[in-house]
């Protein structure tokens, strides 16, 4: 590899940019979403059985005419049915 051959850099600072906005992405979901390795660890519970219960919660959201994402459930939504909290 050429680092001084301009299609080479081009290439660099492209790979570059799109792994910033993955993190940048990831980061966002992980702000306003529990996953089920959040779930286990906050319940004391195994993983099957946070899937279990992400699965419950985004059904019931979808019945209402929300959009989820499957394995992710909403920190408000998880919060509210969970410890009776209204964020």
């Amino acid at each position: 590899c050429d680092k001084k051959n301009p299609i080479f850099m081009r290439g660099l600072a492209f790979r570059k940019r799109l792994m910033k906005e993955q993190q940048e992405r990831s980061g966002i979901l992980s702000t306003i979403y529990y996953s089920a390795n959040d779930i286990a660890q906050m319940l004391g519970i195994s993983k099957s059985g946070a899937y279990s219960i992400i699965r419950k919660l985004n059904g019931e959201l979808e019945s209402r005419g929300f959009i989820v994402i499957q394995g992710k459930v909403s920190k408000a939504y998880f919060e509210e049915k969970w410890y009776g909290l209204n964020v």
